[in-house]
């Protein structure tokens, strides 16, 4: 599995081990990341920025969907 993963996902988890030497590590573009399909969302999907509260001076809380 180390030496010679076959599995695309486990070529993609064994790429993003970091290396300590900074000479040897890869780029981004080297990482050869692919994006997720999500069961729940479309590839297309752009999350809405976050919106946050303050309830007292300097205390901000997240708003969320649920009202919380």
């Amino acid at each position: 599995v180390f030496e010679n993963p076959q599995h695309e996902y486990t070529r993609a988890l064994m790429s993003a081990v970091p290396i300590a030497d900074p000479k040897k590590r890869k780029g981004e573009a080297q990482l050869n990341f692919k994006a997720i399909n999500s069961p729940i969302r479309p590839l297309e999907y752009v999350a809405e920025p976050s919106v946050y509260s303050e309830v007292s001076e300097g205390h901000f809380v997240l708003q969320t969907d649920s009202g919380y």
